[in-house]
């Protein structure tokens, strides 16, 4: 909730000088700073209480026995009066509608100050390369010729110090407001040419001059980098994932590729030859290494963002575990003689299974043909 609230009728208003001007109409003869005074006092009263129970020594307000009261007489055991009482609840305002319509407004305004000193720092920027580079010294007159200051008073816009002649006063380079010597921040120039996304000379390096701000105005140049990092950690970081995927899908077919090709070298067959299968490993190996480097810068790119910052993390994480799982893939083929071994091995089991299939289909046939019976007559031997 946003607001003031009316101590005596508990009415709510948007700025002070709305209740006051309420409570001048409504409570003539009370003055609404009375009031407050009295409730500054009573806390008061309260906080040293409940720091300090013990019994006064003069009988008002004390706990637990006798004291003596303003005209000399005891006043006996008495209890003391509680510091708060419960209150019953008052009228309840909705303003949910009211802060609504209000909040946009305070940001946009917010946003536009912004803006606004964005710009100028772009103005004021380009003007002090300009004059650095043609080798002016006195850059004081430019920062005044750009963006004026202002003299319309003696306080500090930070502290609400009074300056005179003791206290130097001091002028912000954006917001043209007066500082003291402890408000004012010293910003380098290159970090003000970076803030606005120009390009920075190499002569800047050795440029001494600063920019004198405000805390404000400091703020300004400080987000402005840092957005400009998180766009481009976000691209960097969109670049190396995107590559990291790609390489993710060539190593997934290599890999079903390169099983295939192991497979039929390690059982004999003549399907692919040993030249083509180490082709296939030196190419799977060296995508398992583009990946690695990869989840690695990504791991390694810098932000300020710890969602980001965990996202890189896992990615990092789920790469090296895919590679561990995988790594046994990538075993290395046999040689060229244990191929031959094999194959011949092969052979010869072919061989036998061939000759076991002969006799075994000359075994079912002898047993399937049907034998001749021969008959003799009676009488005849054989």
């Amino acid at each position: 909730m946003e607001g003031f609230i009316c101590p005596e009728c508990k009415a709510t208003f948007h700025t002070s000088g709305l209740l006051e001007q309420h409570f001048n109409s409504h409570f003539e003869g009370t003055s609404l700073k009375s009031i407050l005074s009295r409730a500054k006092d009573y806390t008061l009263n309260w906080i040293s209480n409940e720091e300090d129970p013990s019994p006064s020594p003069l009988g008002v307000g004390g706990v637990g026995g006798a004291g003596v009261g303003g005209d000399g007489s005891e006043t006996g055991s008495s209890t003391p009066e509680p510091l708060y009482t419960d209150q019953t609840i008052g009228r309840a305002h909705n303003l949910t509608k009211v802060f609504k319509a209000v909040r946009p407004k305070r940001i946009s305004h917010s946003q536009k100050e912004a803006n606004k000193l964005h710009l100028r720092l772009d103005k004021l920027v380009t003007a002090l390369l300009t004059e650095i580079r043609a080798g002016r010294k006195n850059l004081k007159d430019v920062e005044k010729s750009v963006i004026p200051w202002n003299d319309a008073s003696d306080e500090c816009v930070s502290c609400a110090e009074v300056l005179s002649l003791l206290s130097r006063k001091h002028h912000c380079r954006l917001c043209s407001g007066i500082l003291c010597s402890s408000c004012s921040k010293l910003v380098p120039l290159r970090e003000g040419v970076e803030a606005v996304e120009k390009p920075v000379p190499a002569w800047l390096e050795e440029c001494e001059h600063q920019l004198r701000l405000c805390e404000k105005c400091q703020n300004i140049i400080v987000s402005a980098k840092e957005d400009i990092a998180a766009k481009s950690a976000d691209h960097t970081m969109e670049q190396f994932y995107s590559k990291l995927r790609e390489c993710w899908e060539k190593c997934e077919g290599l890999i079903v590729v390169y099983g295939k090709v192991s497979h039929s070298l390690r059982n004999g067959d003549s399907t692919y030859t040993l030249d083509e299968g180490n082709v296939r490993r030196v190419e799977l190996i060296k995508q398992f290494k583009i990946l690695d480097t990869l989840s690695e810068r990504i791991a390694g790119i810098k932000t300020s963002s710890a969602t980001q910052l965990k996202v890189q993390n896992n990615i990092r994480q789920a790469a090296r575990s895919y590679l561990q799982d995988n790594l046994p893939a990538t075993a290395p083929l046999p040689e060229m003689e244990e191929i031959k071994l094999i194959q011949e091995k092969r052979l010869e089991e072919t061989k036998a299974a061939i000759q076991l299939q002969k006799e075994e289909a000359l075994r079912t046939q002898s047993y399937s043909s049907p034998k001749k019976v021969r008959f003799f007559e009676p009488g005849l031997v054989p």
